[in-house]
């Protein structure tokens, strides 16, 4: 699932394997979980990714909608070939980045929607807050820096300012909460949720 989404070059399959690398991630920590919490960390892990995933998905149609019927694809080359040649109305823009930011970035842990990351870190087996961390998480990233700025980039330019508040927020308070960690899992967790921070100032 994760190899797919990284290497897909089709909007429907780069959503669709995300989604489906989710799910053994909710069994590992439901089944193979640690501490009396891992039921509570599994059901707010899905509860947010299911949110998250359900506002990119709205983001998805609606840009997909925007290109002519006769035109349509899920090719995502096509798309922002497209998308280039006949650039999207600002208003359009200004609805979907909006949808793609925020969705991907409750996918992210963008911080304030950042809780269900440290919670579910602490609960899951160490190799799979490893994989989540290191590669599942940056998914909602690759989303944005693939789909949502090469083909929303007057409304990606108009967001910025608001991202980079929030960023601030990743960095600097789950930050200082992970330097107070003493549990190993819940040390990679809020220290992954605050990289995410740099990485998206850095877009």
């Amino acid at each position: 699932g994760i190899l797919g989404a990284f290497a897909s070059l089709d909007l429907f399959f780069f959503y669709f394997l995300h989604e489906l690398a989710l799910v053994p991630t909710f069994i590992m920590i439901g089944v193979w979980g640690r501490g009396e919490r891992k039921n509570y960390a599994t059901f707010q892990i899905t509860l947010y990714l299911s949110i998250g995933a359900l506002i990119a998905l709205i983001g998805l149609i609606a840009l997909y909608l925007q290109v002519p019927e006769a035109q349509r694809t899920f090719d995502i080359p096509k798309l922002t070939k497209f998308f280039q040649e006949n650039p999207m109305a600002l208003a359009s823009q200004n609805f979907i980045f909006p949808l793609l930011l925020f969705g991907f970035g409750i996918l992210v842990s963008l911080w304030p929607f950042h809780t269900w990351a440290p919670l579910g870190y602490g609960s899951a087996p160490s190799p799979t807050a490893m994989l989540h961390a290191g590669v599942l998480k940056k998914f909602g990233l690759y989303g944005l820096i693939r789909v949502a700025l090469p083909l929303l980039p007057q409304a990606a330019q108009h967001w910025m300012q608001i991202l980079a508040w929030l960023c601030l927020g990743n960095i600097l308070y789950v930050g200082w909460v992970a330097m107070r960690q003493k549990d190993l899992n819940l040390l990679i967790g809020n220290s992954s949720v605050a990289h995410m921070g740099f990485i998206f100032l850095g877009i």
